[in-house]
């Protein structure tokens, strides 16, 4: 009886103790990869946390190698060393009771940064600003953004140059009567003829108290925007996807904090103006700051010419030259259309020294005033000589405030890309980081691990983890 109950009771024990040993290895396998999966998330890419407060894993690790066979034996070697006795326990002969092995790894699918046109690192940095500024600094760039779609700022005023240069152009060498019997050929003499309007010479004009232009360009073919890229699933499904204006608003904010521009240069980086090079996307610094200018120039002119038009003095100014010139030329009927141009000249040249003011750090109001606007009639007539210091300007927007209405102007999913360039090109530009390719970085990965135990049971376990879920 004794030994029957004795057989009973060792094999309740051993089964309690097997039953044990199952259990302890599943639960070991779960510690283990969860340990494997937040070790391989700690291997982030630190200069792009440096740089760019960024979280990403480099599935090259260096080695500009694509695919993600280096990710796996990163997973693989953390889990293994978290499921192997430490090698002391060997030296004082302990047995070990779950003898597991970790025999592999595969990623079923990771978040890659280019997919979705870059949308996860896009809101990566929205939930950056977020966390970082709020949203409290939005109405007045709304206020700003509003106004200039409203007034059609963007369009500029070429069309209304044009039509008044073609109907002067009409009127020379038109033969008026100037007595019995008496003709003679009209010659207008368009006081605001001899103005540069967008010459060649504007940047130099405007960059001559800046310290130059810089001649740095860079073979877009190499960078994220125009090379074949390697895609992951998708954005990760925990992410939240930036969209919507205010997202829009601080992803602006989150480009002018890292990223350079004409007041605000980095000597060190490939291309010294990285804010104009977003909103202009050619290949050269040069290319790039004239493209923004100009943009900038058509909403000052626009800007310009309205506040003209709405002061009596100033249109009195270009009424009376308007007049006079209309007599000489004995064709008093030219007189609105000599004003227009007069006008149109004297925005333009008020315009042109409003760059310079923003470009040397001064600031422009949106809409002037009297009191903010600078150039008189006579200084208009010769206004390459007559340019402001913009230190001396104090009030109103800056240059930076400009270059915010037009980041919220520009093709999203241009700016987002092209910051993908900028950012290759400033993490190419440090030590061992010369193969840098974003779109082989990712910041969520899902993993399948399996591992064995000598005792003859086998697991497989799965997990998805991304930096978004440590937020």
């Amino acid at each position: 009886m004794l030994s029957l109950v004795l057989m009973l009771l060792i094999t309740f024990m051993t089964a309690v103790i097997e039953a044990a040993r199952v259990n302890t290895i599943r639960f070991q396998t779960e510690c283990a990869m969860d340990m494997g999966m937040y070790s391989a998330l700690a291997e982030y890419h630190r200069e792009l946390l440096n740089q760019y407060d960024l979280f990403y894993i480099d599935t090259t690790y260096g080695t500009g190698k694509a695919g993600l066979e280096e990710t796996e034996a990163h997973i693989k070697a953390y889990i293994s060393s978290n499921i192997t006795p430490p090698a002391g326990l060997a030296e004082i002969r302990t047995r070990d009771l779950l003898a597991m092995e970790a025999e592999g790894v595969t990623v079923l699918s990771v978040s890659a940064a280019a997919d979705e046109g870059c949308l996860g690192l896009k809101s990566q940095a929205v939930s950056f600003m977020k966390d970082k500024i709020g949203i409290q600094f939005a109405q007045e760039l709304m206020n700003n953004v509003a106004l200039v779609k409203q007034k059609e700022m963007t369009e500029g005023i070429e069309e209304e140059r044009r039509e008044n240069r073609d109907i002067l152009d009409s009127y020379q060498g038109m033969r008026v009567e100037t007595g019995e019997n008496e003709w003679k050929e009209v010659e207008v003499d368009n006081p605001v003829e001899e103005i540069p309007i967008r010459d060649s010479g504007f940047l130099a004009k405007v960059t001559s108290g800046g310290g130059g232009i810089s001649g740095r360009s860079i073979s877009k073919q190499y960078y994220l925007s125009e090379r074949e890229l390697n895609y992951g699933s998708g954005i990760a499904p925990d992410r939240e996807p930036a969209g919507g204006v205010m997202d829009e608003l601080l992803f602006g904010e989150y480009l002018l904090e890292h990223c350079a521009s004409y007041t605000n240069r980095l000597d060190k980086a490939l291309l010294c103006y990285q804010i104009e090079y977003i909103i202009g996307g050619a290949s050269s610094d040069s290319a790039n700051l004239e493209a923004v200018l100009q943009k900038m120039l058509l909403i000052r002119e626009v800007a310009n010419y309205l506040y003209l038009l709405s002061d009596s003095g100033k249109k009195a100014e270009a009424k009376a030259l308007a007049a006079g010139v209309s007599a000489v030329a004995l064709v008093p009927q030219l007189e609105p259309v000599l004003e227009q141009a007069i006008l149109l000249g004297w925005a333009y040249a008020e315009s042109v020294n409003d760059i310079k003011i923003l470009l040397e750090d001064g600031r422009v109001p949106l809409m002037k005033d009297r009191g903010s606007w600078k150039m008189s009639m006579l200084q208009m007539l010769g206004y390459t000589g007559n340019l402001s210091v913009g230190s001396e300007e104090m009030e109103g927007l800056s240059y930076t405030d400009y270059l915010r209405i037009l980041l919220m102007m520009t093709n999203p999913e241009d700016k987002v890309m092209r910051l993908g360039d900028i950012i290759e090109m400033d993490i190419r530009n440090t030590p061992g980081n010369s193969g840098f390719r974003l779109d082989l970085c990712i910041d969520s990965l899902e993993a399948e691990a399996v591992v064995s135990s000598a005792f003859g049971y086998r697991f497989q376990i799965k997990r998805r983890y991304g930096y978004e879920m440590l937020e």
